[in-house]
């Protein structure tokens, strides 16, 4: 059959004797479709019939029943389809009948005449009606209005307000984890990513004109002047389209990112060295694994499912035009001299910075998962989705836990052991998040600009790349190009351009100062 062809669902109603077209389905060439049994299977995985007619037999046109046992390309030429590999093809199944025949006595008491006279005249009962109410409250259900904030109506000051609130000013530091093997000391390992409270920059004032400016009381709106007004605003673009995105992560490093409202693409460029330099995705990770001679054989693979609800009500971006570097870190800078103070740099204001930030509310399931299989994910991934819409139905916030433990043995003294552990929680960024088991008041409070939070950031540069042209950093020029002349020929160097400032960091740097 042609990788195209589709297959016509009816329905055959033998009450009416007439068909009716149920829906369409593509067809897999892979799909076996020896007989109509292999037919019912792929109409039962896709949905294609309801509870009653799970049963239903296959038939004809004109209603005669047709056994599952049947060869579906006979079935096929019974309906008349002469060319089997292409154009549509069609099954018939005929529904079940409601209702079941009346017997007999059933029939007669039916026939019988009710008596419906009175023998004595009841007294009328004098009480008004009262309708029975339901117990049902809509209103538990129904997301509460709540206070909307208007992002092209919000102040320097209350945009001051949501930028110190989320550290949007600041960077990530890189947090590692040194372990020992024998006693000795290993390499680093990536273990996750936390902001930093300290702001490298800060936002650059921008000329505004009057009719620009929808908030009351900062300009005369009788000035006939033509005068500008400049405020330091953000540059924004309103994204309040709501999203679901799940993301897979294979180490606590990845988990962090994504906890840290990261997407998934910038997590994976940093996990595997592009923020960091060729060489340290290959010497950073393999520091809590261990091995030895012995007979058994073990294939494990852990990672977490992460299904992001978003609710975003605003994208800033952060470019070289928007920003400046703060006058706390530009005297920092100034007091880098060497490995030592480089790394005090770096823990005070982060690795690295991203350039576009998306703010707002978001709820977030996690799940862990332990497979051997790595054809199972794709499956756990839409049985996580399928958990967390369940999940979101009903409440925001909950956790569940499973354990399976099973051993057999025999006289050979042979083992097998299987386990399976498997958790699920739910939590709430921005907003209240004390009603994060409450979404129908939790929604509401998304609105106003006080509770939104960081939902995902994108374009994840290294902190000395986040813009080209600081002109504040020229001078220091020379500074660096005296560091340059005392690092050995042999060492991979790894550099940045801000303006004119060169950076200058070894790989052997990073990984030990991290």
């Amino acid at each position: 059959m042609s990788p195209t062809q589709v297959l016509r669902v009816s329905r055959f109603d033998p009450a009416s004797a007439t068909s009716k077209e149920k829906q369409i389905i593509q067809l897999d060439e892979k799909d076996p479709k020896e007989t109509l049994g292999d037919i019912r299977t792929i109409l039962r995985d896709n949905d294609a019939l309801e509870a009653k007619d799970l049963k239903s037999p296959f038939c004809e046109k004109n209603g005669s029943d047709v056994d599952d046992t049947m060869p579906f390309e006979l079935y096929l030429t019974l309906l008349g389809n002469e060319n089997l590999s292409e154009g549509d093809l069609d099954v018939y199944f005929k529904s079940k009948k409601i209702f079941t025949p009346i017997d007999q006595a059933t029939k007669d008491m039916i026939s019988e005449k009710l008596d419906l006279a009175f023998q004595q005249e009841p007294e009328l009962i004098k009480k008004n009606p009262e309708l029975l109410t339901s117990s049902f409250n809509p209103n538990e259900w129904k997301a509460v209005k709540g206070e909307i904030s208007h992002v092209a109506d919000l102040t320097e000051r209350e945009w001051s307000v949501i930028i110190r609130m989320n550290c949007l000013l600041s960077g990530h530091r890189i947090m590692t984890t040194q372990y020992k093997r024998d006693g000795e000391p290993m390499q680093k390992s990536l273990d996750g990513i936390e902001r930093s409270p300290y702001n490298a920059f800060k936002i650059k004032a921008r000329e505004f004109e009057a009719y620009e400016i929808s908030s009351e009381g900062l300009y005369d709106p009788a000035d006939k002047s033509n005068k500008e007004y400049s405020f330091r605003i953000p540059r924004f673009r309103v994204d309040d389209d709501s999203s679901v995105t799940v993301v897979e992560t294979k180490t606590s490093f990845e988990k962090s990112m994504a906890d840290s409202s990261f997407s998934e693409t910038s997590f994976q460029v940093a996990a595997s060295g592009g923020l960091f330099g060729a060489s340290l995705g290959v010497k950073v990770g393999g520091a809590k694994s261990s091995s030895d001679n012995s007979s058994s054989l073990k294939a494990r693979e852990e990672s977490s499912l992460i299904v992001n609800y978003n609710y975003p009500r605003v994208t800033l971006y952060w470019d070289a035009k928007s920003l400046e570097v703060s006058d706390e870190c530009l005297y920092d800078i100034q007091m880098v001299q060497d490995n030592k103070t480089l790394n005090s740099f770096n823990e005070k204001y982060g690795h690295i910075f991203s350039k576009r930030v998306q703010i707002g509310g978001r709820l977030s399931s996690s799940e862990k998962v332990t497979s051997t299989q790595d054809a199972s994910t794709q499956t756990q991934i839409r049985k996580l989705k399928a958990n967390a819409s369940a999940s979101v139905s009903s409440s925001f916030f909950q956790a569940s836990a499973s354990y399976n433990n099973e051993k057999q043995s025999n006289e050979s003294k042979s083992s097998d052991a299987k386990r399976l552990d498997k958790s699920m929680a739910w939590e709430a960024t921005g907003g209240d998040t004390l009603l994060c088991n409450n979404p129908a008041q939790w929604c509401s409070t998304v609105s106003h600009y006080e509770n939104w939070r960081i939902v995902n950031q994108d374009e994840v540069v290294r902190l000395y790349d986040s813009s080209p042209s600081f002109q504040k950093l020229r001078g220091l020029t020379e500074i660096w190009l005296n560091t340059l002349k005392t690092i050995k020929q042999n060492t991979l160097l790894l550099y940045s351009a801000m303006g004119n400032l060169l950076v200058v960091m070894t790989v052997s740097v990073i990984l030990r100062n991290l």
